[in-house]
């Protein structure tokens, strides 16, 4: 490899949480390991893993120390981990047993209520690898309210108090451009974000979305995966690290002014307007719609108010719509909507593109 991500820059930052979005092999899951290791041995720290399900936590155990034992600089440790925990100790001489230090966590968000009766100690770094889940794989989706379920779990693990003084805990999440919609930028306003490093949330969440740059464009060309994948969907977000699902700049137009309103949708307890414009055949998303709008869709029941219509009785307007933005001839005035609007036709059931 020609280039690994460099954590000790990022760490300068000292945020809450940081989250690197970055192409698979850069080093940012492995890179981070060794800072978490560092940590311990040298401040007694602690680190916790996080996986999203149970079965994912036990497969993340088992080869977490895989690559770290066969370093020169930790030539002087054993390790071991269970489904649960990890520890290391000093290499034993001849015929004495480690001293085996308990230096690790692993849990899984699915077991957030269980985790309140396990101990934790001196956990100081804390670590949701796969934060980003592809939408492509049914099976091991985002929870309910996972933002939420995540905090939770950081309390839990930390047992951080408001009013003693103690050594701040970190939050790293790691992910690939395979979902904009997912929760932690829905939690911070993210919306399409810039390449590099941004501050969000008063500047407690730092994102860092990395470029392609020199090693991306080896694996486009020399490893199999990445040319079977060349000119895909899937490559432009495994080697590339571009989320598929952001807007192509020409669908992101400011609505003229001459366009009128024709309906409203709340969606997931956001309000979108659509407009036509009588001077061109675009139809126009904007973020809210006029409070005299007449007609309101109301596509999910914890939306629904008595002034507006049924999701049933939308079918008609929003297959409309769909067959309209399969076309190409629907706009928005900024760039997060378009991904919120392909996933409301997604999970409407319409095949938005």
């Amino acid at each position: 490899m020609s280039e690994y991500y460099d954590w000790n820059e990022t760490r300068t930052y000292d945020a809450d949480i940081t989250m690197v979005v970055g192409a698979r092999g850069i080093g940012k899951t492995f890179g981070l390991r060794l800072c978490f290791l560092r940590d311990y041995l040298k401040r007694g720290i602690c680190f916790c893993e996080i996986a999203r399900y149970r079965d994912e936590r036990r497969g993340m155990a088992g080869g977490y120390f895989g690559r770290i034992q066969d370093m020169p600089e930790f030539s002087g440790y054993v390790f071991r981990t269970s489904s649960e925990s990890a520890w290391i100790a000093a290499k034993p001489k001849d015929g004495e047993k480690p001293a085996w230090k308990l230096c690790g966590y692993f849990v899984s968000l699915t077991q957030a209520q269980a985790l309140k009766k396990r101990t934790f100690a001196h956990v100081g770094n804390i670590c949701f690898d796969e934060a980003i889940a592809d939408r492509r794989d049914r099976y091991h989706g985002y929870l309910p309210d996972e933002f939420e379920v995540l905090a939770n779990v950081v309390d839990t693990v930390t047992r951080e108090r408001a009013d003693v003084r103690h050594r701040k805990p970190h939050v790293y999440l790691l992910g690939n451009a395979v979902d904009i919609l997912n929760p932690y930028f829905a939690a911070y306003h993210v919306g399409v974000p810039g390449r590099g490093k941004h501050w969000y949330g008063n500047k407690t969440f730092l994102l860092d979305y990395v470029p392609g740059g020199k090693y991306s464009e080896e694996k486009a060309a020399g490893t199999v995966a990445g040319r079977m994948l060349a000119g895909r969907v899937g490559g432009t977000e495994n080697v590339d690290n571009t989320f598929s699902d952001a807007a192509p700049p020409a669908f992101v137009k400011r609505k003229p002014r001459t366009a009128r309103i024709e309906y409203g949708i709340v969606w997931r307890g956001d309000k979108y307007g659509v407009w036509s414009d009588p001077t061109t055949s675009y139809l126009w998303v904007t973020s809210g719609y006029p409070s005299d709008t007449s007609l309101v869709f109301a596509i999910t029941a914890a939306d629904f108010s008595v002034d507006m219509m049924t999701a049933k009785k939308a079918d008609k307007v929003l297959k409309g719509f769909a067959d309209l933005f399969g076309a190409g001839i629907v706009r928005f005035d900024r760039a997060e909507l378009y991904p919120r609007i392909c996933d409301l036709l997604r999970m409407y059931g319409l095949r938005a593109v």
